[in-house]
């Protein structure tokens, strides 16, 4: 039987001068830990090279740790991250698409996430504390 999938969209504007700033935040993946309070330490395989195929290796405060695969990468527009938890699996996908209005620009994530069997039953639960913390994520990375 196929476990629901859960869907979450946020965004956040972004002034013309911020988009830049802001994807290159978040493409280093190095200095995550100083602006994301949930991360202590990220490293990356292999080792230097970012794209597709790269897995960030992201230890939390709490000394969990987590892989994020990339499977998609455009830089300064779409990158996409999917990790394999032990309740639920989750893609990440941050893209940042030009407008139509000059110099203004948005960053939105799009957070899918789908459970292993069993703990669908503290889904609800699990859904909201993720969401916080994406909401987190998103907040932190646009203070640029």
């Amino acid at each position: 039987m196929n476990q629901p999938m859960y869907n979450f969209s946020l965004s956040r504007p972004l002034s013309g001068e911020m988009a830049p700033a802001c994807w290159q935040r978040l493409a280093d993946f190095k200095h995550w830990p100083h602006w994301n309070r949930n991360v202590r330490e990220v490293s990356w395989r292999p080792p230097g090279e970012t794209g597709r195929g790269s897995v960030l290796e992201i230890e939390t405060i709490s000394g969990g740790r987590l892989d994020w695969t990339i499977v998609h990468w455009e830089p300064e527009v779409r990158v996409v991250f999917v990790s394999k938890g032990r309740l639920q699996d989750c893609a990440w996908s941050f893209e940042m698409p030009a407008d139509s209005t000059p110099g203004e620009r948005r960053l939105n994530l799009l957070l899918e996430l789908q459970f292993r069997r069993g703990a669908w039953l503290l889904g609800w639960c699990l859904n909201w504390r993720l969401l916080r913390q994406a909401n987190r994520f998103l907040n932190s990375l646009c203070e640029v």
